[in-house]
């Protein structure tokens, strides 16, 4: 199962180590899942961790690192351009990422711009789920 995580999720995991966005993660570490992301999304996640004062810059790479994440190259402009009039712009690349790495999921914590009927409806390549959601699934 290849699982893409959403800023939001890698946050979370980040800073909220008893959370589902953590425990998806740790799924990732011990191989049950295949966890993927992009450089695009650590990028924003950077900017978000700038815009905090985050004092360790290495702790997203850390992170990334100690649970087995497959990152992408960044996401180009013409491959986020058939996504930005399903989604908001900023999150076009979120939906570029998910559905050029062939992930089954999405995990994301954005029910405003993604996890919602409105753009489920719209995107059929890849299910949009919480981390809640998905380890229900997963755990069934």
């Amino acid at each position: 199962m290849k699982v893409f995580f959403d800023t939001s999720v890698i946050f979370s995991a980040i800073y909220s180590p008893s959370g589902g966005s953590s425990k998806l993660s740790e799924l990732t570490r011990k191989g049950l899942i295949i966890g993927i992301t992009t450089q695009t999304v650590i990028e924003e996640l950077e900017d978000n961790l700038y815009k905090l004062n985050e004092t360790n810059p290495g702790i997203i790479h850390d992170f990334l690192k100690a649970n087995n994440f497959l990152v992408r190259k960044s996401i180009s402009l013409s491959e986020i351009e058939p996504y930005q009039s399903f989604v908001e712009k900023k999150d076009a690349h979120v939906v570029a990422g998910a559905i050029l790495t062939n992930c089954d999921y999405l995990a994301t914590l954005d029910k405003k711009h993604l996890n919602n009927t409105k753009i489920k409806k719209k995107i059929s390549q890849v299910k949009i789920l919480s981390p809640k959601e998905l380890l229900h699934i997963i755990t069934a």
